[in-house]
């Protein structure tokens, strides 16, 4: 904001533009990663599904691993954020 805003209904609607803003940039940087990792799965399957599937086994393994390892550490983290 550049200055001072005195008008809650002005508040409301600059802080609804910030959201709808961001949000927009949201959808849209997850929409070009969809897209993005489609396409070079397109590719990497015909040059090689083995290798394909094996890149996405693996992913999926290290998300599972990761949230298991470090979920629980980063939980208790954010609960003592919280209550401070």
């Amino acid at each position: 904001l550049m200055g001072e805003i005195d008008n809650p209904d002005q508040r409301i609607a600059e802080d609804a533009r910030h959201f709808v803003d961001i949000l927009f940039a949201f959808v849209q940087d997850c929409t070009w990663a969809m897209i993005a990792v489609l396409s070079f799965s397109m590719v990497l399957l015909q040059i090689s599904p083995s290798v394909c599937f094996g890149v996405i086994g693996y992913a999926l393994f290290c998300t599972i691993f990761a949230s298991c390892f470090f979920g629980p550490a980063i939980l208790r983290l954010q609960n003592i954020l919280v209550q401070q």
